[in-house]
């Protein structure tokens, strides 16, 4: 590898034929931690460069034949011009004739290309205007079979090396079952099997945060077991699982009231995720 590579900043030029997943992709390069743009006049670029922070985040623009003035020669010839400053990439998304066609269909949205009404014409005519592209293109990513997911993994894959440590989030909240149950959590704990303080009147009043409640808590031997268990389940199964599949994954922690034995959980979740240096958010809905 060209060590001089490595002091440069990564640009990725992500084109591709319509319906093929450019805006998806571009959207995805996003939230990993590129800057994007999608169909600045290629004229333009060097002036969206000089505006965004001059850090080592990298950077992904979006040209395809929507763009004003698109010219894939032109292209390819500024991307050569950039690579003395940048590390340089381009990025091409492709599909199936019969895939975009089928993604028109369903959409109901009109080709660029489509003047007279023939898509599977101004298909074609597209992919013989790319092919400089394809044959320039660093990457050609195939969406046919590609869904978000599949495509936020491969561009992971290919990408992470140059991303900044732009770690998914952990988010964490406590809740009351008689509330209602929170329809943004993608897991749901059930506290409710622990020990209620609310039943002792002398702590009835204080909070999940408090150490009297904790001692209470905690003078029951089953509050461990289930507070290792609600971790090794989020040790084994959900933080691989959101690391790779998206930005933020949120964990519902309830009791009755959401204040007692939830909070209590939370907090120790928590506190043991932040001590591995996972980043996490804490919200207590109802205290």
């Amino acid at each position: 590898m060209d060590n001089s590579l490595l002091s440069k900043r990564l640009i990725i030029f992500v084109s591709g034929l319509s319906g093929a997943g450019k805006t998806t992709a571009l959207s995805l390069m996003n939230d990993i931690g590129f800057y994007t743009a999608d169909n600045l006049p290629v004229d333009m670029t060097k002036q969206f460069l000089d505006k965004i922070p001059q850090d080592n985040q990298p950077i992904a623009l979006g040209y395809g034949i929507k763009t004003v003035g698109f010219n894939p020669e032109k292209i390819i010839d500024y991307l050569k011009q950039l690579s003395l400053e940048y590390d340089v990439k381009l990025l091409f998304l492709t599909a199936s004739p019969e895939t975009i066609h089928h993604r028109y269909s369903l959409t109901g949205m009109t080709h660029p290309l489509c003047d007279d009404g023939d898509l599977d014409k101004a298909i074609k005519t597209e992919y013989t205007l790319c092919s400089p592209l394809i044959e320039a293109a660093s990457l050609v990513l195939e969406t046919t079979y590609t869904g978000p997911k599949e495509l936020r993994r491969k561009l992971l894959a290919e990408y992470h090396h140059s991303l900044d440590t732009k770690h998914p989030l952990l988010v964490l909240s406590s809740f009351g079952f008689k509330y209602g149950t929170p329809n943004d959590a993608e897991t749901i704990i059930d506290a409710r099997v622990l020990d209620n303080p609310h039943w002792q009147k002398e702590i009835s009043h204080l909070t999940g945060k408090d150490i009297e409640v904790e001692s209470f808590l905690e003078n029951s031997p089953k509050t461990f077991e289930f507070l290792n268990d609600v971790i090794l389940y989020l040790e084994k199964a959900v933080i691989p699982y959101f690391n790779h599949e998206k930005s933020f994954y949120h964990v519902a922690i309830g009791c009755t009231g959401g204040k007692h034995r939830s909070v209590y959980i939370a907090e120790k979740i928590f506190k043991h995720f932040k001590v591995k240096n996972i980043r996490c958010r804490l919200d207590h809905r109802h205290v």
